[in-house]
C-alpha cells in the first residue's frame, strides 16, 4: 500500500477512484500512483522489511534515512508554491515565461515553475 498525499492538504474527496481525507489516501494500484505523480501528488510507498540479523536491521535504517532526506528536499521546494492559488502561480508563470501555463493544472504549475527555477 502506498499513500498519495495531494497538493491541496485540506482535499476531501474521490479522485481517480482513491478516497482523500484531509489531503492523504491510499491504494497499491501501480497505474494509478504513476498517474498521481504525473499530475504532482506526492507518493510514499511503505516498503516492508524482513530483519534477519543487524545487517537488515543498518540497511533499512538507512534507506529510510535517504527517503527522509529526499521528501525533506521535495517539499521544501514544493513549499514555496504550496500556498498560492492557481492564479498567483499563473502570474509567476506568465512572468517567467512558463509555455503554456494558461491551461495548466495546479500541480502542472508547480512542476513547471520548479523546473523554471532549477534551469
Amino acid at each position: 500500500m502506498a499513500k498519495v498525499y495531494a497538493p491541496n492538504k485540506a482535499y476531501n474527496g474521490i479522485t481517480a477512484t482513491v478516497r482523500f481525507l484531509q489531503g492523504e489516501g491510499e491504494t497499491d494500484n501501480p497505474k494509478l500512483l504513476k498517474w498521481f505523480e504525473k499530475k504532482g501528488y506526492r507518493v510514499v510507498k511503505e516498503q516492508s522489511y524482513i530483519l534477519t540479523d543487524e545487517k537488515k536491521v543498518d540497511e533499512s535504517v538507512q534507506v529510510s534515512d535517504e527517503n527522509a532526506v529526499e521528501q525533506k528536499n521535495n517539499t521544501s521546494s514544493t513549499n514555496e508554491y504550496e500556498n498560492m492559488n492557481v492564479e498567483e502561480l499563473k502570474e509567476i508563470a506568465k512572468s517567467l515565461k512558463v509555455k503554456g501555463y494558461s491551461s495548466m493544472l495546479r500541480p502542472q504549475l508547480i512542476e513547471a515553475l520548479q523546473a523554471k527555477k532549477g534551469e
